[in-house]
């Protein structure tokens, strides 16, 4: 959604949107916004006001790029400079007792910045709560600005804002790689950076030893906390033996593992995932993933692990996550101890927080 000066759109909250919003003025929420800027970015991310525009409302709530501020006694400023992506995740109004209620705001993946006032937010009951604008003119109008998404969540701690959303993206095709709105290096988020060529990020088959891919650093501290969606495009090379496609694993003792595996073998094929703790859980695809090109998303939380590929129907396991030892290794293709078996190529991998299962047929379709 584009907005500035000269366009005229401009946006007002309607529905459960406006209704669910105005909840979190009185009880507490959190707000991300995730927006691309073509120069320094300025301008009202969102206007929430006892009347219909900043000149008639007594009351407001501005959330500006990079600041938020009441008429009272609320003022935080974190100044966001520099065209391109960025993600602004802000907290209304969390009740830490004794009456005080505690805002906060971050950008772009650094601390959140907190003030704590002694006050119920005077705006109550909102009236209205608009996007990009104040009602008025345009003076507060964002500044060529496309905002590419507004989530809201239950009210978060402030040390929660900063990874709030995080997003991987690696594209091996294209060489391009990101961790949310931050261009990385590959060679500090994975093990053999050296093995991505034109088809994407080889897996050497057995019986090379040293065949997978290991996450490193920032990656592989996001992979072990096992709480995301993962969708991993990949390239079979045959149709034949399997492949170990992602691999998580509890390296020191032995006693926790994740694996997405695709066996293309004698017997029945599928793409199956088995997650081996105290509690073991499995899910199955009964479909020959042969040689071309295959995409997938699986997502693995507490409560359940849940998988899609090439577009098909997800296939859920809810059985809850049993006490596990801490996974310490995740990579494509094995393990050290392992090795591979095929060998293919990883096209592109995304690591996001997780989605609804009814999403994950969208994102692994081709």
């Amino acid at each position: 959604m584009r907005i500035t000066p000269s366009n005229g759109n401009r946006p007002k909250a309607i529905g459960a949107f406006f209704s669910d919003m105005a909840a979190a003025v009185e009880t507490g929420g959190t707000v991300v916004f995730k927006f691309e800027s073509a120069i320094d970015p300025s301008g009202f991310l969102m206007f929430i006001a006892d009347g219909p525009n900043l000149d008639v409302a007594d009351e407001a709530i501005i959330v500006a790029v990079g600041e938020l501020n009441d008429n009272w006694d609320l003022l935080i400023d974190d100044g966001v400079t520099g065209a391109g992506a960025h993600k602004i995740a802000l907290t209304l109004a969390r009740d830490v007792g004794g009456g005080d209620f505690e805002y906060a705001l971050c950008h772009d993946g650094n601390t959140a910045l907190t003030q704590t006032v002694s006050y119920v937010s005077h705006v109550l009951p909102v009236d209205t709560i608009l996007i990009g604008h104040d009602g008025v003119g345009t003076g507060n109008s964002l500044n060529d600005i496309y905002i590419r998404s507004i989530t809201l969540y239950p009210a978060k701690l402030p040390a929660d804002l900063p990874g709030l959303e995080t997003v991987w993206d690696l594209d091996f095709i294209n060489e391009v790689y990101t961790r949310d709105v931050t261009t990385v290096a590959l060679a500090d988020i994975v093990d053999k950076p050296e093995r991505v060529g034109a088809s994407g990020l080889e897996i050497v088959a057995d019986p090379d030893p040293d065949g997978y891919v290991l996450a490193a650093g920032d990656l592989l501290t996001d992979f072990v906390s096992l709480d995301w969606t993962v969708v991993i495009e990949w390239e079979e090379l045959s149709s034949t033996s399997f492949s170990e496609i992602l691999v998580l694993q509890d390296l020191a003792d032995g006693a926790h593992s994740v694996w997405v595996e695709n066996a293309m073998g004698s017997g029945t094929p599928n793409l199956n995932v088995a997650e081996d703790a105290i509690i073991g859980r499995d899910l199955v695809d009964e479909t020959l993933y042969g040689a071309g090109v295959h995409k997938l998303a699986f997502t693995r939380t507490a409560s359940r692990i849940a998988i899609s590929v090439d577009g098909g129907a997800a296939i859920v396991n809810t059985t809850p996550e049993a006490s596990g030892n801490p996974i310490d290794t995740a990579g494509f293709g094995g393990f050290p101890g392992y090795g591979t078996v095929n060998g293919f190529y990883v096209r592109s991998f995304r690591l996001m927080p997780p989605v609804a299962d009814s999403q994950l047929p969208s994102l692994s379709a081709l």
